[in-house]
């Protein structure tokens, strides 16, 4: 891995935080996905421009 990025999402309950960052990670949309409470991670590893980069 090249570059790491860690990236925040912050905002009110409800707003689909968990699932973008599902979908982003994964490539799947689950419409039941049930309140995080605290805090969630997850990671991925995406190539762009020949540059491996890992985002957490």
């Amino acid at each position: 891995v090249q570059s790491l990025f860690k990236v925040v999402f912050l905002g009110n309950s409800g707003v689909g935080k968990s699932s973008f960052i599902q979908y982003y990670c994964t490539g799947r949309f689950d419409s039941k996905v049930s309140t995080t409470v605290g805090k969630s991670f997850h990671s991925d590893v995406r190539a762009h421009h020949g540059s491996l980069f890992e985002y957490t």
